[in-house]
């Protein structure tokens, strides 16, 4: 199937289910203030690739974020 493009705004990007899980991938992802509660910050390194959230402490998770990053 063709689609035409009329040159108009074609809307946001099409999504691909679950390409916000993929490991170091931020282009959809805004990290969290430092002072975000534990919650947002465990969707966060969820999203990002991070197993085991559930059972970490806030620092915990900040920890495992920047050490993804420093990757």
């Amino acid at each position: 199937m063709v689609e035409e493009f009329d040159g108009g705004n074609p809307g946001p990007a099409p999504s691909i289910a679950g390409d916000e899980k993929v490991p170091g991938n931020t282009t959809e992802l805004e990290r969290p203030k430092n002072a975000a509660p534990k919650p947002e910050w465990a969707e966060y390194a969820a999203r990002r690739g991070i197993e085991g959230v559930e059972g970490m402490s806030k620092d915990e998770l900040v920890a495992a974020v920047n050490a993804l990053d420093a990757q």
